[in-house]
C-alpha cells in the first residue's frame, strides 16, 4: 500500500509541474504596434508678433546723413496709431499683450538719446485677422 501511495504522489507532481505555465524572466513582455495616421488640425490660438520702435524722420530721405536728422517720431505716437488701427480692424485690448520693452543697448552718439522699442503679441483665432494686421502694419 505504500508503494501505491509513493507511486501516485510522484504521478501527480509530475502531472503538476508538466500542466503549469513556463515564465521566461530573461525576456520582457512587449507589445509591438505598427502603423500612421494623417490629420490636418487648424490651430485654435495664433500669436503674432509685432516690434515697432522709434525711428527719424529723415532716415528714409536719400542723401541724409546720420548728423542731420532731427525729427524723431516718439514711440508713444507710434504706439496710439498702430493700436487705433488695430482696433479699427476688430482686435481688442484683451487680445494684445505687452512682451518687451527696452532701449538701444548704446547711446546714440551726438547726445541724440536712446531709441525706444516695443514688442507687443497678439493672440487671435482665425488667419485672416493675420492677413489683415499685414496690411495695415505695412501701410
Amino acid at each position: 500500500m505504500k508503494t501505491k501511495i509513493f507511486i501516485l504522489t510522484i504521478l501527480l507532481f509530475t502531472f503538476r509541474h508538466s500542466f503549469s505555465q513556463d515564465v521566461k524572466e530573461n525576456y520582457p513582455r512587449s507589445i509591438e504596434v505598427t502603423g500612421s495616421a494623417e490629420m490636418e488640425i487648424e490651430p485654435d490660438e495664433i500669436r503674432f508678433e509685432i516690434r515697432f520702435g522709434e525711428y527719424w524722420k529723415e532716415e528714409f530721405d536719400k542723401g541724409k546723413e546720420y548728423k542731420d536728422y532731427v525729427t524723431k517720431i516718439p514711440l508713444e505716437e507710434i504706439e496710439k496709431n498702430l493700436m487705433t488701427e488695430l482696433t479699427n480692424i476688430g482686435i481688442t485690448k484683451e487680445q494684445i499683450i505687452l512682451s518687451e520693452a527696452t532701449s538701444n543697448s548704446h547711446w546714440v552718439s551726438e547726445a541724440k538719446g536712446f531709441r525706444k522699442n516695443k514688442t507687443i503679441l497678439i493672440v487671435l483665432n482665425d488667419f485672416k485677422k493675420m492677413n489683415e494686421i499685414i496690411k495695415v502694419v505695412l501701410k
